[in-house]
């Protein structure tokens, strides 16, 4: 949602004002623009390309623009050069198994037109909905929910760690690459002869996984906090555990927690 701020338009505006002895005018910022949020489902996970938003019921509509003004006195706008459709470029891959969400900022003056949501991916442009708009002022968010089901050739390649064997730790060395491997075994699996008396099974059931700690190689007296996985791409499903490594390789070391309950995370953690 961080790219918002470099399309989102507030403007403020205060008539009779006097100047107080701090020099200070209270003003009262608005949004000049609606937000889009797409909630996509997908069954796999997949690299979006693009989200394209067009108008298909107008195509000469004002859906976004480069330039314009706005009226300080009531915050209506005049589009100068219009679009009738928008591009948002992504080049991420989808969030598995919870959905994920595609922010777009667009003119809210559209309503009872007909808005056509499509997506990109391997290159190919396909319809994912259609929605006629309802009556949204600025600064609201409309939601939208659509399900997309990947294909096989659509879908990523998930490099299983523990495909030949389960072990203790993994090394990953590629930078965005997406990993998994099986946390239902605790380690390689054999139970030591020291530790039979306490140990009787090697399975586990995990509910939750989280991010114990990390470090990562220090080349300066400047420390540098970086994690070597992506954070929020850590998930469990099915046992197992899926990760994704940044754009930027990062050297190090992570340490993940699996507990028993389902629903740990860092606000309820005890």
């Amino acid at each position: 949602m961080e790219h918002l701020s470099r399309y989102d338009f507030l403007w403020a505006a205060a008539e009779d004002v006097a100047r107080g002895e701090d020099a200070r005018v209270s003003l009262a910022f608005h949004h000049s623009l609606a937000v889009l949020d797409l909630e996509l489902q997908t069954d796999k996970r997949m690299v979006v390309d693009a989200i394209v938003l067009e108008c298909v019921s107008k195509p000469e509509a004002a859906l976004a623009f480069t330039d314009g003004s706005i009226d300080l006195a009531t915050g209506e706008l005049t589009p100068g050069v219009p679009s009738s459709s928008i591009r948002l470029d992504c080049g991420f891959a989808s969030s598995w198994p919870s959905a994920s969400h595609f922010y777009i900022c667009f003119n809210p003056a559209l309503q009872g037109e007909t808005l056509r949501i499509s997506i990109v991916v391997a290159g190919e442009k396909k319809t994912l909905a259609e929605k006629t708009l309802p009556a949204l002022s600025a600064g609201k968010m409309l939601t939208l929910k659509a399900n997309y089901n990947v294909s096989d050739s659509e879908a990523i390649r998930i490099v299983n760690l523990s495909e030949i064997s389960t072990a203790n730790c993994y090394l990953v060395t590629k930078p965005s690459e997406y990993y998994m491997f099986d946390a239902r075994v605790k380690g390689n699996g054999h139970i030591p002869a020291q530790l039979s008396s306490v140990v009787t099974e090697s399975s586990i059931t995990p509910g939750s996984v989280l991010i114990l700690w990390y470090n990562c190689l220090q080349t300066s007296n400047d420390w540098v906090d970086e994690c070597p996985i992506e954070a929020s791409s850590l998930t469990l499903v099915d046992g197992y555990v899926f990760f994704d490594t940044p754009a930027n390789f990062v050297n190090g070391n992570v340490v993940l927690a699996a507990f028993a309950e389902k629903g740990v995370n860092y606000d309820n953690i005890t």
